[in-house]
């Protein structure tokens, strides 16, 4: 595969190579690749939300409920990266 990119955009991936990110174009395109591919399920999933939403299927949280929804992800997103460090 081949691509052209505008020079500032170029420059970019020039600039994260230089600086290590990446070690070639082909890993900048391979991330940049992925992270559209994961943009485009986030859209989807939202839009299945929505749907959903529309249906009258959506859940009702009370603030309480929802603060504590919320602490529980930042603490298992923590005890993921936690993890992940002590494997490195």
């Amino acid at each position: 595969m081949h691509c052209s990119l505008p020079p500032d955009l170029q420059q970019f991936v020039d600039s994260t190579i230089a600086a290590g990110t990446y070690p070639d174009q082909s890993a900048v395109v391979t991330a940049a690749v992925q992270l559209l591919k994961r943009e485009e399920e986030f859209r989807r999933a939202v839009q299945v939300g929505v749907e959903q939403l529309d249906r009258g299927e959506g859940i009702e949280y009370r603030e309480d409920e929802f603060k504590r929804f919320i602490a529980d992800l930042v603490r298992r997103a923590d005890e993921r990266r936690n993890s992940s460090r002590a494997k490195s």
